[in-house]
């Protein structure tokens, strides 16, 4: 997400408004990155030679949305004193979902290097059950709460906008994310 830049003249409601949309985009990207994925660490992988293409391109996928997702969590301070008073509880709500998410992203942060580095996590199917779980464990419903947390904002910001009704309409038809994660077993 490019940066908030105070005073630039583009209107902060407008801003918020593409923030939203796209942060609901990079949401439903991360949670398609685990749609197929079974929940769980690969079983016998011993090191990542024994990971298919699939689950390593995964976890790389994963690491870049990482990345992606902290872009956006970084304006939420730079654009904190900017937004209307009505809607800063629940702005502040939704950085604290991202610190929490990315909390748990960057155990993808590490996947992906153990796979590129193998020497550098020894014992590597420890290491690599270890992260997996970890993130197997909290990812979707940190994911949700962010996106839920989103969807407020998003409200908010369509509540406030000038009267084009097709420039409200799509933040308020962004769909919740299901209770369940992807995963085969919801894990």
């Amino acid at each position: 997400m490019r940066g908030w830049v105070p005073n630039s003249g583009r209107p902060t409601l407008e801003y918020l408004r593409d923030f939203a949309l796209k942060l609901d985009s990079a949401a439903q990207t991360l949670r398609n990155i685990f749609s197929t994925a079974s929940g769980q660490p690969v079983a016998g992988a011993t090191d990542p030679t024994k990971l298919v293409t699939r689950e390593k391109l995964r976890w790389r996928r994963c690491r870049n949305m990482k990345e992606d997702i902290q872009t956006f969590a970084d304006n939420v301070g730079l654009i904190q004193d900017s937004i209307p008073a009505t809607m800063r509880e629940q702005w502040t709500t939704l950085g604290e979902r991202f610190d929490s998410l990315q909390s748990v992203l960057e155990n993808c942060e590490t996947i992906a290097f153990m796979i590129e580095s193998p020497e550098r996590y020894t014992p590597w199917q420890t290491n690599y059950e270890n992260s997996a779980r970890a993130f197997y464990a909290d990812w979707y419903s940190r994911l949700k709460a962010m996106h839920d947390a989103m969807r407020q904002v998003a409200r908010l910001v369509a509540a406030q906008l000038p009267q084009a009704a097709e420039r409200r309409q799509a933040l308020q038809m962004i769909p919740p994310m299901s209770p369940i994660a992807p995963t085969p077993g919801g894990h």
